[in-house]
């Protein structure tokens, strides 16, 4: 130990180049983890069309239902379940150009009733599985 309590030069400028090389191999790994394992926008895109399909299904049931507190907690429910689809579907959109439209088809859903966007919602989902 040198007088001040720290160790020689050398053995400084050892660790420092171990720790620089540590931090290097973790910074590479979470890069390549990220690029090649993560979810890709059909993924995100199929999820949000899950969503978007469990609402409207929510949503229709709440329509016939013949109570009308019963209605209201139900479209609540629907328009929860359609507001759950708008972080997959951001995602999605946000990746690939293709998902846009349902991107902002969801975001409507702040401002437009779910019966006025049913019919573009689905066919933004049609065929997705």
């Amino acid at each position: 130990m040198s007088p001040a309590g720290r160790p020689p030069a050398r053995r400084r400028a050892v660790l420092a180049l171990r720790c620089a090389a540590a931090a290097c191999s973790l910074l590479a790994a979470g890069t390549a983890v990220s690029a090649c394992g993560g979810p890709s926008a059909a993924d995100y895109g199929r999820t949000a069309c899950l969503d978007v399909n469990r609402s409207i299904a929510s949503y229709r049931a709440a329509l016939r239902d013949t109570s009308a507190p019963k209605r209201r907690r139900a479209l609540a429910q629907a328009l929860i379940e359609l507001r759950a689809a708008q972080a997959p579907a951001a995602q999605a959109g946000s990746s690939d150009g293709s998902w846009q439209a349902l991107m902002a088809t969801v975001t409507e859903s702040a401002t437009i009733p779910e019966g006025v966007l049913i019919p573009a919602l689905e066919a933004q989902c049609a065929g997705v599985r």
